[in-house]
């Protein structure tokens, strides 16, 4: 084998070691993705897992909210009935069922409108589609 022979041959491994070196470079770009697409996925997943426990607890609050709607109209006619009873036999009804009265019809508005709007919070469109 001549001079010019191994010459040749050397050049031919240096070129092969360096398209094999930009090789690894390549394959290091690759899983550096794969490292960080995996990491934003679990970012995604694990913001999207709060949401569906925050839409719960909204539902919850929105049906604590109805339930006591109930009770505070029935708290409302009780109060109207003493408030009547008292004008009926002449007396006058104690100025804090009156406040509470008025207290408790502001809050029938209030309580029906943060129902509405607790529901409307936990039925929305939040998170990240997969």
């Amino acid at each position: 084998m001549g001079l010019n022979e191994v010459f040749k041959k050397v050049a031919d491994i240096e070129s092969n070691a360096t398209e094999l070196a930009s090789h690894k470079v390549d394959l290091t770009i690759v899983d550096d993705f794969n490292k960080e697409a995996g990491l934003s996925i679990q970012g995604v997943n694990a913001g999207n897992a709060i949401v569906s426990q925050a839409s719960k607890l909204l539902q919850e609050a929105a049906l604590k909210f109805k339930n006591t709607i109930a009770t505070n109209e029935r708290a409302i006619q009780m109060g109207n009935k003493i408030l009547s009873d008292a004008k009926n036999i002449g007396i006058p009804a104690p100025n804090v069922i009156e406040s509470t009265v008025k207290m408790l019809q502001v809050r029938a508005k209030d309580l029906q409108g943060a129902a509405d709007r607790m529901s409307k919070a936990a039925n929305g469109t939040y998170g990240i589609n997969k």
